[in-house]
C-alpha cells in the first residue's frame, strides 16, 4: 500500500511532461489542417487562442519552433 502514492505522482509527472511536449509539436499538424482546409475562420480563431503562448518563446526555442512549423506548411 506504501507504493501506491509514489506510483500515483510518477504516473501524473510523466502526463505532465507528455503533455510539455505534445503542445508544441501540436502546431505543425493544426498548420496543416489549416491549410488544408482553405483557412476557415473558427479554426483560425482556435489556433490563435490555443498556440499564442509559443509566439512569446525565448530565440532559440522560437527560431527551433518556425522551422517546425515551416516543415509542416507547404
Amino acid at each position: 500500500m506504501e507504493r501506491k502514492p509514489i506510483q500515483a505522482a510518477a504516473v501524473i509527472l510523466i502526463a505532465i511532461l507528455g503533455l510539455l511536449v505534445a503542445y508544441p509539436l501540436s502546431i505543425g499538424p493544426a498548420i496543416a489542417t489549416y491549410d488544408a482546409m482553405d483557412e476557415p475562420q473558427f479554426l483560425g480563431d482556435f489556433i490563435e487562442t490555443a498556440y499564442s503562448p509559443l509566439v512569446d518563446l525565448p530565440e532559440p526555442l522560437h527560431s527551433w519552433l518556425e522551422s517546425y512549423i515551416s516543415l509542416w506548411d507547404r
